[in-house]
């Protein structure tokens, strides 16, 4: 079983559908839980949910992870019809499962020192810089086309992603940081 893991808005989507264009049926039931299927979930890592044990289910775990920012541009477009401030500031407080945005990355942070499993960052998925390692790691020859395939065809994808900068302000930052969103950013390898 492949599957197919990371933090709401990180493009667990667009890595589903990666493995599905290599050819491993997605179960999108939940029932078959076999070897030659994928299947894709929020599943935080079980050392950091001390509160809420999880189950994961065992086989080729991928985990995703995306720009810290710019997973809560495309958390506040999926969620509300504007991206603004206060929606923006709000989801630093309550992120998915209204979790503040450091304990929801705190969650997943385990995942990224596993050697078992498969790391991918979603800007070099959609750059076409996985698809290799990924065929690799889940052990299946890789296939032409993907690249063209990939966008679209998803359950949350808008037609178009998600540039923090566009939206970050000031008083964006000022809170980000009370939220120690630079520090979510340094350890998910994407700040200074």
């Amino acid at each position: 079983m492949i599957i197919c893991n990371g933090n709401a808005k990180a493009g667990r989507h667009v890595l589903t559908k990666t493995v599905e264009l290599l050819g491993v049926p997605f179960d999108r039931t939940g029932i078959r839980l076999d070897d030659d299927v994928c299947i894709s979930g929020h599943w935080p890592h079980p050392l950091y949910v001390l509160k809420n044990p999880t189950s994961i289910p065992t086989g080729k775990h991928i985990h995703i992870v995306r720009n810290p920012r710019n997973m809560l541009v495309s958390w506040v477009r999926f969620t509300r019809s504007e991206v603004l401030p206060g929606y923006l500031i709000g989801a630093f407080k309550s992120f998915y499962e209204d979790k503040p945005i450091y304990d929801e990355f705190m969650d997943y942070l385990p995942y990224l020192s596993d050697p078992a499993i498969l790391n991918v960052r979603f800007e070099d998925l959609i750059a076409d810089k996985e698809d290799q390692r990924i065929a690799d790691f889940i052990g299946v020859p890789m296939l032409p086309g993907i690249l063209e395939r990939r966008p679209g065809g998803t359950a949350t994808w808008t037609g178009k992603l998600s540039n923090w900068e566009e939206h970050w302000s000031d008083q964006i930052e000022d809170a980000w940081i009370k939220a120690r969103g630079p520090e979510v950013e340094k350890l998910f390898g994407y700040g200074k």
